[in-house]
Order: structure tokens, then sequence, then C-alpha cells
């Protein structure tokens, strides 16, 4: 009987940590932009007032709270294992800080 082990290599940990790291940034987004979109909808015109008051405070909160989560994350061996390295998490976490950032800012050039 033979087994069949299976290893992944640093770059496939690498991807696989910028990819959890960009997906955790793209639901920052897309929560504090649904937060924003309800306040809208739900507030009329002093909601709106107040979701987009709130918006940018919102989503670096919800984004610096974000990369603590992956910081425990990448503490706990056994998950660490399971989303790949702390180095891919992190510039994933970067990368899509730096992408809702440039995205911003290029709302409010064209705005």
């Amino acid at each position: 009987m033979t087994g069949v082990t299976t290893t992944t290599t640093a770059g496939g940990s690498f991807r696989r940590g910028l990819l959890v790291g960009l997906l955790g940034q793209v639901a920052v987004a897309a929560l504090a932009s649904l937060g924003l979109f309800l306040a809208a909808r739900l507030g009329g015109e002093g909601g709106a007032t107040a979701g987009a008051l709130i918006f940018l405070p919102v989503l670096v909160v919800l984004s610096l709270a974000g990369l603590v989560i992956d910081v425990i994350l990448v503490l706990i061996p056994s998950v660490r294992a399971r989303i790949g390295s702390a180095g891919g998490l992190f510039a994933g976490w970067l990368a899509g800080a730096a992408g809702i950032a440039a995205a911003l800012a290029l709302l409010f050039r064209l705005a």
C-alpha cells in the first residue's frame, strides 16, 4: 500500500495567502458599500448624508479589523497551514487596501 502525500510549494502557499488577503479586503469594501447604500436607501436625505460622512472612517476601521483578524489567524499554526503564508496574507491585504484607495481616488476624481 502506497501513501500519497501532498505538499504545497512556497509559491502556492504565498498565492493562497494573497488570495485570502485580497478577498478579505473585497469583503470589507462590500460591507461598507452595502452600509452606505442601505443608509441612503432607508434613511432618506439625512441617512444618505450620515452614511456619506461615516463611510471612510468605517471603511478604515473595518480594514484594520481585517488586518488584526489576519494577524490572529497567522499566529494559529493549524489555520496558517490552510490559509497560506503570512507574507502572502499581508501582501494580499496591502494590495486590496491599495486597490480600494485607488478606486476611491478615481471615484472622487470623476465625481
